[in-house]
């Protein structure tokens, strides 16, 4: 027997539980992890476990999936179990790098700390270059193995996606944007592994470099801006932390760092400009198709059991919505 399972985090659609098991199989004395969805929906995990099956075998750093079940409703929700990666979270590593950086400031030697600090943002980008070099006839290869079909992961299948929540949630306001993403859809060139949600948050890091990337129910096979697209909205949620603020203090630091939070991730895509080339219309697309993702899953992520998401506030959706009618000119209707 093993000890108790132990919290290791939570969020909008899962938590994530530490486990350790003795006796139960060849996996059994490695440290896990289990993500339970909050939500019934298995064919996502699913797709995580293909995806990291996939990456796991062509060197990708992610968590190697043990198994995945589609749990039983109302008594054990969809799981996916996972070894656990040494390390910890890049983005917990930020304070550390700001007050390096002021420090070396206050005894004359800035330029080292601005190296730090781009030295931070060169990991991430770096495994994010990493990630798009992979080779998707391998990719594809691997996840049809494991019954997980690949053209789910083409743009024209998340379209279908997002139009089926917007018809099941209610949400008509939502077709023209829609419509405008079928209309504008770029051509399949240059289609690469996307994660869909890469932030530093994502990555876990140790003394040998990133250990992992992880959080995979999002992966895409577009081209490469899905993934730098996202990098474009995602200022709009703030700090990870500042939504569990009770208000007014919440909003005041919302819009305190707001300034600070996009200009934090200024650095990504210039770094990744200057290793690997972006098309700039492609990139208004994804942006534009980012902003009505998160608007729609907001939508689905509402009530007293879905706090842990600051996509659900209404500033925020305001904010993505005016991204989305700047590149579109489509304007959209949100509520709270």
């Amino acid at each position: 027997m093993g000890r108790a399972p132990q919290l290791r985090g939570e969020g909008a659609e899962s938590i994530v539980l530490d486990v350790s098991l003795r006796g139960a199989g060849d996996w059994s004395e490695r440290p896990l992890v289990v993500r339970m969805l909050r939500t019934e929906d298995p064919s996502q995990l699913h797709r995580e476990s293909a995806i990291q099956g996939a990456l796991t075998e062509v060197g990708f750093p992610v968590p190697r999936p043990v198994t995945w079940g589609p749990g039983q409703p109302g008594v054990l929700p969809p799981f996916l179990v996972m070894e656990r990666v040494p390390g910890r979270g890049l983005f917990s590593l930020l304070p550390a790098v700001i007050l390096a950086g002021i420090v070396l400031q206050v005894l004359s030697v800035g330029a080292l700390g601005l190296v730090i600090g781009l030295g931070w943002y060169a990991v991430a980008v770096r495994a994010l270059l990493r990630l798009h070099a992979l080779p998707v006839v391998a990719i594809e290869r691997g996840l049809t193995s494991r019954g997980f079909d690949p053209s789910e992961l083409r743009i024209e299948a998340w379209l279908e996606r997002l139009t089926d929540q917007t018809k099941r949630l209610g949400l008509r306001q939502f077709e023209s944007g829609l419509a405008w993403l079928r209309v504008n859809t770029p051509s399949g060139k240059g289609e690469v592994v996307c994660h869909g949600d890469y932030w530093a948050g994502n990555l876990i890091v140790s003394l040998r470099g990133v250990t992992s990337v992880i959080d995979w129910p999002n992966v895409a096979i577009p081209p490469r801006e899905f993934d730098l697209g996202w990098n474009r909205v995602q200022d709009a949620g703030g700090l990870p932390v500042a939504y569990r603020l009770p208000e007014p203090w919440r909003g005041w630091l919302r819009r305190l760092l707001h300034g600070v939070v996009w200009a934090t991730l200024l650095p990504h895509r210039w770094l990744y400009r200057v290793f690997g080339s972006l098309d700039h219309q492609t990139l208004d697309y994804y942006t534009a198709f980012h902003c009505l993702r998160i608007l729609i899953w907001s939508y689905e992520h509402v009530g007293p059991t879905d706090t842990a998401t600051p996509w659900s506030q209404g500033s925020v959706r305001a904010i993505v919505a005016a991204r989305f009618a700047r590149i579109s000119g489509v304007e959209i209707e949100v509520r709270d």
